[in-house]
């Protein structure tokens, strides 16, 4: 069978242009994601505080029919060359709590993803796998 030049990929043993498949799943019970806050001007890095919105609960992936909550966030406020690092943590009951070495104890904060400008990284887990009830 002849495919098109533009179909198939190339046998790694006999050289033929084969046709082929390709599909992404996502079974892990976690997942990270990092939002990198940076934009070139020029010939310098300064970091971006565009504010992004996304949900906490029933995140449904592209090939996947499996339905993630956010846990927590690291987040950063300052500069590309200063700041301070904290993070916001989901406990039970839907709670937040603000983890901050600055602080002297963990503060009950707002839930991540709301016109947020300091959301680096995210945590995830499968809500067939959560237990926060």
């Amino acid at each position: 069978m002849k495919f098109p030049e533009s179909a198939g990929v190339n046998c790694a043993k006999c050289g033929v242009k084969t046709a082929h498949s390709s599909r992404r799943e996502h079974h892990s019970d976690l997942l990270f994601f990092e939002f990198i806050r940076v934009s070139r001007a020029n010939t310098y890095w300064s970091k971006n505080y565009t504010c992004i919105n996304f949900p906490l609960n029933g995140i449904v992936f592209p090939g996947s029919d499996r339905k993630y909550s956010v846990i927590a966030t690291c987040n950063h406020k300052g500069t590309l060359h200063s700041g301070h690092w904290f993070t916001k943590l989901r406990m039970k009951e839907n709670r937040w709590f603000a983890l901050d070495d600055l602080q002297p104890k963990h503060l009950v904060t707002d839930a991540p993803g709301v016109r947020d400008s300091t959301t680096v990284l995210i945590a995830m887990i499968a809500e067939d796998k959560m237990a926060l009830d």
